[in-house]
């Protein structure tokens, strides 16, 4: 993402937010009712908190959090003007 987006550019990006129990429940309904399906391919199961830390570790200022339908979380970021990512 950060070789991608330019500096000062905004990065969109849209995930389940798993720290709402919404999302938790709907997902293990999901699951039962098509079972093989793929429900179970999401590898990092970000809440707010922690994809918001994520991003800020590379270096992004968050702008806005929002949830579509109380779930899918879409965060917007900006990328700052400087060279490279920061490094942990």
């Amino acid at each position: 993402m950060w070789r991608i987006v330019r500096p000062s550019g905004s990065l969109v990006l849209g995930t389940p937010g798993y720290g709402r129990w919404l999302c938790r429940v709907l997902k293990r309904i999901y699951g039962k009712a098509l079972p093989g399906a793929y429900v179970h391919e999401h590898i990092t199961r970000y809440t707010r908190d922690e994809l918001a830390g994520r991003l800020r570790a590379a270096g992004y200022e968050i702008l806005d959090c929002q949830y579509v339908r109380f779930c899918e979380m879409i965060v917007k970021a900006r990328k700052p003007l400087t060279s490279g990512p920061r490094r942990a």
